[in-house]
């Protein structure tokens, strides 16, 4: 397991995907009410070929991203989507690595 925090990061920042420790946990700056449940964090299993694969079914980078994170932490497209901002970008970044 690799808190998001912890993310194993380059010279310039970026995320180093072979070096994750799946799955990682993402503590939410902003909890949110979504699918009738509070979401306060996220867990983020590793992904496989097949979720890669599925979510460039979809147009636009955001959507892609949104079925990608939705399919990797068990979560409807329409939890991902009442994220907030900012944690909408802490998740993607740690699955953005893999795109």
């Amino acid at each position: 397991m690799t808190k998001y925090e912890d993310l194993p990061r380059n010279e310039s920042g970026g995320v180093i995907a072979e070096k994750i420790e799946f799955p990682v946990e993402l503590g939410l700056l902003r909890p949110v009410e979504a699918g009738g449940r509070k979401l306060e964090s996220l867990s983020l299993r590793e992904p496989t070929a097949l979720d890669i694969e599925l979510c460039w079914k979809h147009p636009g980078e955001i959507t892609r991203m949104v079925h990608l994170l939705a399919s990797l932490a068990e979560l409807s497209p329409d939890e991902v989507r009442a994220l907030k901002a900012a944690d909408f970008a802490r998740a993607a970044e740690a699955a953005g690595a893999f795109l």
